[in-house]
């Protein structure tokens, strides 16, 4: 039997009680026992209590509010409440007030209590320590996010510093409509695929609208665990939930009289879009766990890659919020659309890449730039970014060359692969059928023919499973119950198709770019 560090509270008006439940736990833990309910509320506050057993029916206050009071001084304590009457009505009423993890009905079952006790003061050990790694995992999130600030001031002082680089003309008259809008218009909507630079203009807006010294909060509504995106939106109060150890202001707080960017809104959960449409029609907030409602004053500028006209006429986007979003639409075109600025980012890249790599040497031929100006860039320009940076770590030689594209080309963005494939196999089928007749392959009758689409229907199949798979792989970092969930399909199916489309759902090399497809 363990024997825990962590102090067992007993608070019962009756002494009996308390000798009884203390020579019972005592081997379990220290035993804090008291009479007096203010006494024991004030050991909550001086010392470590990881269960508290408290008798519901008390002359100055009932256990179930005791229990409340506790919560709010030491929210990870296991509650544990007394009572020796069966009125179930009181007793739901009882543990709602409390919070309470369990009851204990007098007289008690020795054994049992040990077991409950025992098994409480393991979930508070848990907990704890669960909260002490978030903390760790927030201060050290504080770290990076210092040091990002630091590189960015030093790429700032060589004029590295994120902006939008173009000689299109489509995103010429973009911008311009930038100018134009950002201080007329509070409800701004940016559309593109992923790795359009969605973010950047969204900045742009900011920028003209706040100025550069408002802040600018970013929350990508794709990659955060649906449980959390509430809280980071909105906040939470100590409390609300196991890993909450303090309160924590929203993206609508910390942006204060600045702007909130909702990255992939189309990923929204339906009952915050509500409560989002409240916050923008209203100008309050509510925590998560708290009562009281916060005014906030931050613009909202909002990106999807999806069709959210499509999505609303499918009810799976709220019409109202929608409409109140895009007053202003913005659509940004794809790179390749665009490739006379894949030379001019390639540069721009190069010049954060040679600083971030030590690499101030490394450069493109111009043959290799050609090569470039062929890439579908399905994943735009984060692609490139990426490509270049792929460049820097693993291309030995300075000066990158055509033959070395191929093998930066692999495996960034999700959809590169998939493309391979889909053009080896249409390939494959226009030699078929332009040498059909010197190999046998041209379908002689109704049997071969059948064969023939059947290998077809395969084949576009699994090209079709792949993209799907790589998709959702990266975009899950590699969770296939996450996927299941996200996609309505059973473990099971996805490891099905995984096997048709020769799709390696373990491998390592999946989650490389698992990272950040959601993020613009």
């Amino acid at each position: 039997m363990t024997r825990f560090t962590e102090n067992i509270l007993v608070v019962d008006d009756d002494e009996h009680v308390i000798r009884s439940l203390t020579a019972t736990l005592g081997e379990l833990a220290p035993i804090l026992a008291f009479v007096d309910v203010d006494e024991a509320l004030q050991a909550v506050e001086t010392q470590e209590v990881g269960l508290a057993i408290v008798d519901q029916r008390m002359p100055r206050m009932e256990g179930s509010q005791v229990l409340a009071e506790i919560r709010k001084r030491s929210p990870f304590t296991i509650r544990f409440l007394l009572t020796g009457y069966s009125d179930f009505d009181a007793m739901a009423r009882a543990i709602n007030e409390g919070q309470v993890h369990r009851y204990i009905e007098k007289p008690w079952d020795v054994d049992q209590l040990m077991r409950d006790v025992e098994a409480g003061l393991d979930a508070y050990r848990r907990s704890v320590a669960h909260a002490e790694e978030l903390a760790r995992l927030q201060t050290h999130s504080s770290e990076l996010r210092e040091e990002n600030t630091r590189l960015r001031m030093e790429l700032g002082k060589l004029g590295l510093e994120d902006e939008i680089l173009t000689q299109n003309e489509a995103m010429d008259r973009l911008l311009e409509t930038v100018e134009r809008i950002a201080r007329v218009s509070d409800a701004v909507l940016i559309q593109g695929e992923t790795g359009t630079g969605k973010e950047l203009v969204a900045k742009r807006v900011h920028r003209i609208r706040h100025g550069n010294d408002a802040p600018f909060v970013a929350i990508n509504c794709g990659a955060l665990n649906e449980n959390l995106v509430e809280s980071e939106l909105f906040g939470h109060e100590k409390g609300a939930f196991t890993g909450a150890i303090r309160d924590f202001p929203g993206a609508f707080e910390r942006a204060g009289g600045g702007s909130v960017f909702l990255d992939e809104i189309g990923e929204l959960r339906w009952d915050l879009q509500v409560k989002l449409l409240r916050v923008l029609e209203e100008g309050v907030i509510r925590r998560v766990g708290g009562t009281k409602e916060r005014p906030v004053n931050a613009s909202v500028l909002a990106a999807t890659h999806r069709d959210l006209r499509r999505m609303v006429s499918e009810s799976q986007f709220r019409e109202d919020l929608f409409f109140r979003l895009s007053v202003i639409e913005l659509h940004l075109p794809p790179l390749r659309e665009r490739p006379e600025d894949i030379p001019l980012l390639l540069e721009h890249f190069l010049k954060q890449a040679r600083v971030a790599y030590n690499r101030p040497a490394l450069n493109f031929t111009a043959d290799a730039i050609e090569c470039l100006l062929e890439v579908p860039f399905r994943g735009n320009v984060r692609e490139l970014r990426n490509l270049t940076r792929k460049a820097a770590a693993v291309v030995q030689h300075d000066l990158v060359r055509a033959e070395d594209i191929p093998r930066l080309v692999e495996e960034i963005g999700v959809s590169a692969d998939a493309d391979v494939a889909r053009k080896s196999v249409l390939a494959r089928a226009e030699e078929e059928i332009r040498y059909g007749p010197q190999r046998g392959w041209v379908p002689l009758d109704g049997v071969e023919l059948k064969r023939a689409r059947d290998r077809a229907k395969y084949e576009a199949t699994a090209v079709v499973e792949r993209a799907f798979l790589e998709y959702w792989h990266r975009r899950s970092r590699g969770n296939i119950t996450e996927i299941a969930r996200r996609t309505g399909l059973s473990r099971g199916y996805i490891y099905k198709m995984a096997h048709r489309s020769g799709y390696d759902i373990f491998g390592p090399d999946q989650l490389e770019e698992g990272q950040s497809d959601d993020t613009e």
